[in-house]
């Protein structure tokens, strides 16, 4: 029995990949931790690896903990007396962070929460969106025949908030476990599976606010506000995996010819990234916004 029982933990876990204790330091975060994540998702959404230098291995997040649970009381105190430095801390408060910190690194709680939060959102702006293209539609009907037509019944649509939650978790938790995979085939060690689908729960931050402006039941409206939030989105992925991609070539060596070869790898594995989070645009669009 116990045998069975240690097979059957295993098949569980993923051979212990998924078990608590290999997933709980993933989850070791705070809500000072998600909002400075999500503010540096859209802050160095330029930046060529700033999300991950910048945000995930920084103490940005602790020094904000930090900051606020001190109120501005540490630098007076560290100032002005002298005799309390070798005393400890009583007062519940975090200590400054050090030089030697290289922050909390990659999480998956931001990622699945951000992702929740786009499915109800999703469900809910596009079924509001159904129904005002309805309500207009019905009105601009009476308009063109001059007097009154008979109501026609609108109902909510359920099967949105399924089709929101499998597309949505594919995009951040599937598709960048296929990257990892695809990425590790082809040498390129520079990125972890947890960092990819961090990056990926953190690149749907600009469709949080993008996906209430898409209520407007104008089609070009809809398609204008997507694009910028894919464009942000993109760019935050793009910006944090090229580097780790294209030192790939120059680590695989082989001469002017395997060079050239690994450059041209490199080149379709980012064009890989930029054509997913196209076709996800569409997918978004043509799924949750078409009338």
């Amino acid at each position: 029995n116990n045998q069975n029982q240690s097979f059957f933990g295993k098949v569980v876990t993923c051979g212990g990949i998924c078990s608590v204790e290999a997933l709980r330091p993933y989850f070791n975060v705070d809500t000072a931790d998600i909002i400075v994540r999500m503010k540096g998702s859209l802050k160095y959404v330029a930046t060529v690896d700033g999300f991950r230098n910048e945000v995930l291995y920084s103490d940005n997040a602790f020094q904000l903990e930090y900051r606020n649970d001190t109120g501005g009381e540490g630098a007076a105190s560290s100032g002005g007396e002298n005799g309390s430095e070798n005393q400890p801390n009583t007062t519940g408060t975090p200590p400054p962070p050090t030089s030697s910190s290289t922050g909390k690194g990659p999480d998956l709680y931001g990622p699945v929460w951000i992702t929740l939060t786009l499915v109800f959102f999703v469900a809910v702006t596009s079924n509001m969106s159904l129904y005002l293209h309805h309500h207009h539609k019905q009105k601009k009907s009476i308009i063109d025949e001059g007097g009154t037509a008979a109501e026609e019944q609108w109902d909510y649509d359920i099967n949105q908030l399924l089709h929101a939650t499998w597309i949505l978790y594919s995009f951040s938790m599937a598709l960048p476990s296929l990257f990892y995979f695809v990425l590790r085939l082809n040498n390129c060690n520079g990125l972890g599976l947890v960092d990819l689908i961090c990056l990926y729960g953190y690149s749907l931050v600009p469709y949080l606010p993008v996906t209430w402006l898409c209520i407007v039941p104008f089609s070009w409206v809809q398609w204008l506000f997507l694009g910028i939030a894919t464009v942000l989105s993109g760019m935050l992925v793009l910006r944090n995996v090229a580097r780790p991609i294209l030192e790939s070539v120059s680590a695989g060596g082989g001469g002017m010819g395997g060079a050239v070869g690994l450059q041209g790898k490199s080149g379709g594995l980012i064009m890989c990234f930029v054509g997913c989070h196209f076709v996800f645009f569409l997918v978004m669009k043509l799924a949750f916004y078409h009338h």
